[in-house]
């Protein structure tokens, strides 16, 4: 500003400004600040070339909702989706100058936040517990195979958990039989069985040290379509 109102090359008299190399004008969201942002309102902005915004505000986030109560959904829950992602706006400082680990940035935004909160503004009324429900379930994802796929006689099993826990056991079935028995703890597996032609059910249970236990199934076809009735011998015609 001082070389702008004493260097004559940059004087005005008819009260325009000259606007300075390396400076450039950008539409960005009048509300957080970054690029714009769909719903919300912009300004034009000056900007020292570089020092721009390069992306939407990092204060709009999308929270994952436990369905059960509301709260920030858990692993299990997001795991097994049991969650609705949700739009808010959380913004979050650091306290630059605090010597008394105390974050007065911070607080003053979140008695700022509460009063956009009372006045109906949803964005601002976002959760901070996470969320109990179902903490000691135990989920279970297959990824593969895929449901209602056809494969091969060697089938990939692919799968991940999730527990509170530590899982101690994983079995793996076909059609109720038992093909494989794991023992110790995990978050996925990759195992692979080999399987007739035909179709089947495969089911993966996984228990964790609380005894808790979590199941996933796919209907696959062995070399045939998975929904494929299967083939039958005629009953040979009685003789009279």
């Amino acid at each position: 500003m001082r070389k702008l109102l004493t260097d004559k090359k940059f004087s005005f008299k008819d009260g325009i400004m000259k606007q300075p190399s390396g400076i450039k004008a950008l539409i960005v969201d009048a509300y957080l600040g970054g690029l714009p942002k769909d719903g919300y309102p912009t300004r034009s902005e000056y900007f020292v070339e570089g020092s721009e915004p390069k992306d939407v505000s990092p204060f709009y986030k999308k929270l994952k909702i436990s369905k059960s109560n509301g709260k920030l959904a858990n692993d299990v829950e997001i795991r097994n989706g049991n969650y609705d992602e949700k739009d808010f706006i959380v913004i979050t400082e650091n306290d630059p100058i605090s010597g008394d680990n105390k974050n007065r940035w911070q607080e003053a935004i979140d008695a700022w936040v509460r009063e956009q909160a009372d006045k109906g503004n949803d964005k601002f009324k976002y959760p901070t517990e996470n969320s109990d429900a179902n903490a000691d379930s135990v989920g279970v994802s297959i990824k593969s195979p895929g449901n209602e796929s056809t494969v091969g006689t060697n089938v990939q099993i692919k799968a991940v958990f999730s527990s509170s826990e530590k899982i101690k056991n994983v079995k793996i079935y076909a059609n109720g039989e038992e093909k494989k028995n794991l023992d110790g703890n995990r978050n996925d597996i990759d195992e692979t069985i080999a399987l007739s032609d035909g179709t089947y059910e495969i089911k993966v249970v996984a228990k964790n040290e609380k005894d808790k236990s979590g199941e996933s199934t796919v209907k696959i076809g062995v070399n045939k379509p998975w929904n494929e009735a299967p083939t039958t011998t005629p009953a040979p015609t009685p003789t009279p």
